[in-house]
């Protein structure tokens, strides 16, 4: 993959090596808001995207996730509680944390 240059592949490498491997169905929920998050997401293979629901059910998209983006929540490094968003697989996805 040409975006890859040596810094991110160094650290794929670590996610791979170290992290555990879970992969996602299309439209699955993995990660909801409020629910403890201790981990920092590495996204393998797939697409996924970090949202939040409205009081009326709105669906507000808050960043898209391509192969190689790191996510997760900094409220667990802080201690604030619970994460603020939900992440969805939009096509089967493999993530390590």
């Amino acid at each position: 993959m040409p975006w890859k240059d040596k810094p991110a592949l160094k650290l794929e490498n670590l996610f791979v090596t170290h992290g555990s491997k879970k992969v996602y169905k299309k439209n699955e929920i993995f990660k909801k808001v409020n629910e403890s998050n201790e981990y920092l997401f590495y996204l393998k293979e797939g697409f996924c995207y970090n949202f939040t629901t409205s009081d009326n059910g709105d669906v507000n998209i808050i960043r898209l996730l391509a192969p190689g983006s790191l996510f997760g929540e900094v409220t667990s490094v802080i201690e604030m509680g619970g994460s603020l968003t939900s992440t969805r697989a939009i096509a089967e996805s493999c993530v390590y944390s």
